[in-house]
């Protein structure tokens, strides 16, 4: 009988990205490029997998006052990606979905520090 019980971190955790930190974060900001091509410059991503518990997603977004650009930081590219969004919607209060967009982004970037860790990866 099979066991349901076994996280991910059991079955799946030993699974790690073939990309290295640097391709993911391009592709990030390809992403971004696309999304809101005239701001795109406005972020910063890096990916960093020791920014977080193992086996777990997370981002940091960090925007101060007195700075232009928001830096996002993430454990994998799908981390980024998902601090990128997450800025989006609860700080621009944008709107990215299949069936459409909303990215009129404010003039000034929002001020954020917030960082997220998925319950699993």
């Amino acid at each position: 009988m099979p066991c349901y019980s076994k996280g991910f971190q059991d079955t799946l955790g030993h699974l790690k990205p073939r990309s290295s930190e640097g391709t993911q974060a391009e592709a990030v900001v390809g992403v971004i490029r696309r999304l809101i091509p005239a701001r795109a410059h406005e972020f910063i991503i890096t990916v960093n997998i020791s920014k977080g518990p193992p086996g777990k997603d997370t981002f940091q977004v960090l925007k101060l006052a007195n700075e232009d650009q928001v830096t996002i930081t993430g454990t994998s590219g799908v981390a980024a990606a998902w601090g990128f969004h997450h800025y989006l919607k609860y700080h621009c209060l944008c709107h990215v979905s299949w069936e459409a967009d909303q990215l009129k982004l404010p003039a000034a970037l929002p001020v954020a520090n917030i960082t997220v860790t998925s319950a699993d990866r």
